[in-house]
């Protein structure tokens, strides 16, 4: 076995999040979002996943202590 697949299998095993790539969104709304996120201290992430998490809170899909 070689080093790249050594590496990804221990990637695999140990990393239980996702990395997505999610195309075609407004080039405007992600440097606002961008501009958002770091005056709140924060990063694009932070705002994605708390923005995921409102929106399934809204819809009762995800309870509040997750």
């Amino acid at each position: 076995m070689d080093g790249l697949k050594i590496s990804v299998a221990i990637v695999h095993k140990t990393y239980k999040g996702g990395v997505y790539l999610i195309q075609d969104i407004p080039e405007e709304l992600v440097n606002k979002a961008l501009m958002r996120a770091d005056k709140d201290g924060g990063s694009l992430r932070d705002l994605t996943v708390k923005a995921m998490q409102a929106y399934l809170m809204e819809k009762g899909d995800l309870q509040k202590n997750l």
